[in-house]
């Protein structure tokens, strides 16, 4: 991969592939919170019930010197899984697992899904940025749509966020593509 590229991001459907091949409830909580709301693996995992306020996640942002609290808007479907799955779960973390658990889980449904190419828990952000970025515009500028999405990403640095405006591989193959006819 270059720098001239946006990472590998999951297209819409992959995720929704992705998360229905998940062999247990929580890895689909897990991937649908990272497609729905761009946090880092980390952040998911380090979710507590009562992070857990109405329309929203705390999170602890990773990524900085010190820790940074932030929010996350969920939508209502979201809320009411997580809630429920709150009520049922044992312990303080609502996801007690692992970054390497995370990475064999995501590995198997990415397979039993039937998706070829190497996936990733963090292509889920990549995802999230991407479609943020390619959005109508969110400002009244593309600067200010730009610092939005840098704030919507927990980004510190703008340079963290210009990487969702280069076209990605996928972008550019599509491009080929129609150059040739094909």
């Amino acid at each position: 991969m270059t720098t001239d590229i946006c990472p590998d991001y999951l297209e819409a459907w992959e995720s929704a592939a992705i998360i229905a091949a998940a062999d247990m409830e929580h890895w689909q909580l897990v991937f649908t919170i990272l497609w729905e709301t761009g946090i880092r693996l980390g952040e998911c995992l380090a979710l507590k019930a009562s992070d857990i306020l109405p329309g929203q996640l705390r999170i602890q942002i990773e990524k900085r010197r010190k820790p940074v609290e932030g929010l996350v808007v969920i939508r209502p479907f979201l809320e009411q899984r997580l809630r429920d799955y709150a009520a049922r779960s044992k312990g303080s973390r609502l996801f007690p697992y692992t970054r390497a658990a995370a990475w064999l889980a995501v590995k198997r449904a990415t397979k039993k899904a039937g998706i070829l190419h190497n996936v990733h828990c963090h292509m889920f952000r990549h995802g999230f940025g991407h479609r943020l970025a390619n959005m109508p515009s969110l400002g009244k500028t593309p600067l200010e749509h730009l610092r939005i999405v840098q704030e919507m990403m927990h980004h510190a640095q703008m340079r963290s966020t210009e990487v969702y405006i280069r076209p990605g591989k996928k972008d550019v193959d599509e491009a080929w593509r129609r150059v040739s006819g094909r």
